[in-house]
């Protein structure tokens, strides 16, 4: 029995959503459907790669997926004027502002309750930061943002080892042309 019909799961890769939509599965909290929402992916080969495997993992798991057009020059005019900063600088506050922003946007047009990311589950990645930009973009759209850390617990690790088991693409970076 679930205590929400559904959370919106967005998702950036198979290979951690496989982990994420499981862990929240066997929860039982929350049914969840996963949201495809990547403009970061550079080039296009990369994100049909990733796209391809992220409907797999969801038809693996039975979940119902979404996923919005490949549209890279949001995310190019999103972050314009910040291409030079590191891995895990401003640039990468902005990226995952951008995909928060449309997911919680996404949630509240299409009645869900609530939403969550799988972002959480890298160890590359500021949980805290994300977790900021969750609640941010949920409060505009009057939607909740349920903030899991997903890496806690050994939650990439996991994923990793699910990712292998399901013979899953795993991309060497994280997805924009900067980060290659």
């Amino acid at each position: 029995m679930y205590i929400m019909d559904s959370i919106l799961l967005h998702c950036c890769c198979a290979p951690d959503a496989l982990y994420c939509l499981k862990y929240i599965l066997d929860e039982g909290l929350y049914k969840p459907e996963a949201y495809f929402y990547n403009p970061n992916i550079y080039p296009e080969d990369e994100y049909l790669k990733r796209l391809a495997d992220m409907e797999k993992v969801a038809e693996h798991l039975g979940v119902p997926m979404h996923h919005e057009v490949y549209d890279p020059w949001e995310f190019k005019s999103f972050v314009e004027g910040y291409e030079t900063e590191p891995e895990g600088g401003y640039r990468c506050a902005l990226c995952y502002d951008l995909r928060l922003r449309r997911t919680a946007h996404f949630a509240r047009q299409f009645g869900f309750q609530a939403f969550a990311t799988t972002l959480s589950v890298s160890p590359h990645k500021s949980a805290d930061l994300i977790q900021y930009f969750g609640r941010k973009n949920a409060g505009d759209e009057g939607v909740k943002f349920v903030s899991y850390d997903f890496k806690k617990g050994g939650g990439f690790q996991k994923s990793v080892k699910m990712s292998k088991d399901l013979k899953l693409y795993r991309q060497k970076y994280c997805g924009c042309e900067y980060s290659k």
